[in-house]
């Protein structure tokens, strides 16, 4: 509800956009040098910026606002996508990866794509962190979600499970 009275009808999407808008704001904030590549997936996965990573602040963010996010939910093509089009890792930067999604994988490998793909071992051998997110209240499992999140943000020496955010609402300051 606006302050006007009027209601504004916000998808999970948009929420989702805006969240990752905020994001890629806060690291531009915090760096001097960023470079984005942005990999959308449904029944298959497209690297929206493919060999031209974003390296403003306005590109990323205009990319993120109209990507497309409807249809299936295939984790298997979103990771193959992730570690192609990383190409050779640099290791002397910050590596991560966002892996947000509002739903259980529903195509290719429904259990543990994270390893059947060799993500996991990518993302391990290459120091990067990967952060999965489950948003909204559509992932009954977080199984597949967990072997992609390899981050241990409260130092116990394990990873940590992915971050579920029920209320989109909070997904801005949870990422």
């Amino acid at each position: 509800v606006n302050d006007d009275g009027s209601v504004t009808i916000t998808t999970r999407l948009d929420l989702a956009r805006q969240a990752l808008a905020q994001l890629v704001e806060e690291y531009y904030n915090q760096a001097q040098n960023v470079s984005i590549t942005l990999i959308t997936f449904a029944s298959t996965a497209t690297v929206v910026n493919p060999g031209a990573p974003y390296t403003t602040k306005d590109a990323a963010i205009n990319a993120i606002l109209t990507a497309d996010g409807s249809g299936g939910t295939d984790y298997t093509e979103a990771l193959n996508a992730v570690q192609s089009s990383f190409g050779t890792v640099d290791p002397n930067v910050r590596n991560a990866v966002y892996f947000v999604s509002d739903g259980a994988p529903s195509e290719g490998d429904l259990t543990t794509p994270a390893t059947s793909t060799g993500y996991a071992s990518f993302v391990s051998t290459n120091n990067i962190a990967s952060y999965a997110v489950g948003v909204g209240n559509g992932i009954a499992t977080t199984g597949p979600l967990n072997g992609i999140h390899n981050v241990d943000a409260n130092g116990s020496g394990a990873s940590d499970g992915a971050i579920i955010v029920p209320d989109l609402n909070d997904l801005g300051s949870a990422l």
